[in-house]
Formats: C-alpha cells, sequence, structure tokens
C-alpha cells in the first residue's frame, strides 16, 4: 500500500513538473521567431512594444497580488526595511511572476544574465539604485554598472520602456 501510495505522489510530481516545463516552454515560444532566434531580430514597431509592455504590465498585475508585494512596495517607498527572509521572498516571487516576461528581455545583444533582467525588472517598478542593491544584496555601484550594460544591450523598444511612464 506505501508503494502505490508513494508512486502516486512520485507521479504527481513529476505531471506537475511537466506542466512547469510547458509552461517555460509556452511562454519561451512567444519571445522566438520560430527560427530560433531571439525576439531582437524582429523588426520592432508600436505593436512589438505594445506586446512587451502588456507582457510586462499583465506580470506586474500577478507580482501585485502576491503577500509579497506589500513588503516590496513598502521598502520601495522607504517605510521599512526587508529581512534576508522577506529578500528571497521578495526575489523568488519576482522571479516566478516575471517569468513570462523574462524571454523577453532575456536573449538581446550578447544575452541578459540573470543579475541584468532583476535590475531591469527592478527599474521598470520604479526600485532606485540604493533598495535595488539592498535587494539583491550587491553594491549600488554593481547595479550602476549593470544599468549601464543594460543600456547597451537592449533594443531601442526594450529601452523605451524604461522611459515610459508604464502605468
Amino acid at each position: 500500500m506505501a508503494f502505490i501510495i508513494s508512486s502516486l505522489i512520485v507521479l504527481a510530481v513529476w505531471l506537475f513538473g511537466m506542466l512547469q516545463l510547458h509552461r517555460i516552454f509556452s511562454s519561451t515560444a512567444l519571445a522566438n521567431d520560430g527560427n530560433g532566434s531571439c525576439i531582437d531580430s524582429v523588426h520592432y514597431d508600436n505593436a512589438t512594444l505594445l506586446g512587451i509592455t502588456e507582457s510586462f504590465i499583465s506580470c506586474r498585475k500577478v507580482f501585485e497580488r502576491t503577500p509579497q508585494y506589500q513588503s516590496f512596495d513598502s521598502f520601495r517607498t522607504g517605510v521599512s526595511s526587508l529581512t534576508g527572509q522577506q529578500k528571497e521572498s521578495i526575489k523568488r516571487s519576482l522571479y516566478i511572476c516575471f517569468s513570462p516576461f523574462r524571454p523577453y528581455i532575456s536573449c538581446f545583444n550578447g544575452r541578459l544574465n540573470e543579475t541584468e533582467q532583476f535590475c531591469f525588472i527592478c527599474s521598470l517598478l520604479h526600485l532606485d539604485n540604493k533598495h535595488c542593491s539592498q535587494l539583491l544584496d550587491i553594491s549600488e555601484s554593481s547595479v550602476r554598472s549593470c544599468r549601464t550594460r543594460l543600456k547597451d544591450k537592449l533594443q531601442p523598444v526594450t529601452l523605451q520602456l524604461l522611459y515610459d511612464d508604464i502605468q
């Protein structure tokens, strides 16, 4: 009996993993043009900017519904500071909530590493260098240099997201 129950649990975990892989593959397929090349090879126009913006806004709305958002928002506005556990929880939530958006920004010139992706998302969430460095546990100068590298790597349409006030 215990063997059957443990087998069912293993099967359930395996199916859950397959579902997660399918979701990740589906979101990555949206960022590819079908030839295996990244989204930056696609001709940019207003429709592309709209798609990227809509993806970010939908991910942000998902993040805003998480319990970690309240901690993030009070940290962002300077009302409170975060413990190490809260930082890790917020980073995990950002990683999960913005997973559909990450393929749009993950494969530009020289491919963005994870820190650059987090810096870009934090910038879009209006987190300043000081708070971004505290959240990511890196120095402020590292955040500044990361944002400078982003300007070199991102396409103009994606950079426009930084300068537009996304509501």
